[in-house]
């Protein structure tokens, strides 16, 4: 490769538990080859060790593919660690936690995958119905979050904001305890004039609530 390509030739990585001597480990750089000694982390006469180890890195530092989300499929409905032994509201902020990482990890399909959406939306329409049973309880920001990452599923992974949880999406959107970030509001009420055009219902009370807001759209609607 040196003979041929010249300058040009790729640095070679060698691997391993080497143990060289600096007049060793200094010919090798001089013929381009960087030395990476495992020794210290395994010892001596340990190279099956080491390359383990090595691959083993290799393998946990891999990016994550784009087409891999979420990154971690992990049930929001069930099967969940904390299932059998936490109640249902931590289970909420479980969950919280979770819609919360896969919103910021999402691809940026204009088009989420049907294969995707087939799964992710049985767990999302579960954990609606599952957290709206606790909803008063939860602490006000709590409840602005839920709406937030909800409408944000919601409109992400086609499904619709079934009548039975509208009253609920309606009275938490006009809480002005529920929000810090008015963008995140914005979201919600936007979901909900759009079901409303949809379904050609009247929604006065988001209507008057928001009359005097100017409704930003943010990348992600």
């Amino acid at each position: 490769m040196r003979d041929q390509l010249g300058a040009s030739a790729r640095r070679i990585h060698l691997v391993g538990a080497l143990d060289l001597r600096a007049a060793q480990r200094m010919l090798l750089e001089s013929r381009n080859i960087s030395v990476i000694d495992l020794t210290p982390l395994v010892g001596e006469a340990q190279q099956r060790a080491a390359a383990t180890q090595f691959l083993d890195y290799l393998e946990k530092a891999k990016p994550r593919d784009p087409w891999d989300w979420p990154e971690r499929r992990k049930s929001t409905a069930s099967g969940s660690p904390l299932q059998d032994t936490a109640g249902p509201l931590a289970l909420t902020t479980e969950t919280l936690q979770t819609w919360e990482a896969e919103r910021q990890s999402y691809p940026g399909w204009i088009a989420c995958p049907p294969h995707i959406r087939a799964v992710a939306k049985s767990e999302t329409i579960n954990a609606l119905y599952r957290i709206a049973r606790v909803f008063d309880q939860l602490a006000p920001k709590d409840r602005g979050r839920f709406l937030f990452e909800s409408a944000w599923r919601l409109d992400t992974l086609f499904i619709p904001l079934e009548t039975s949880l509208q009253l609920l999406f309606r009275s938490a959107v006009s809480d002005d305890k529920c929000w810090v970030d008015p963008v995140a509001r914005e979201v919600v009420a936007l979901l909900l004039l759009r079901t409303a055009r949809e379904e050609r219902n009247q929604l006065s009370g988001v209507k008057h609530s928001f009359r005097s807001t100017t409704i930003r759209f943010p990348d992600f609607v």
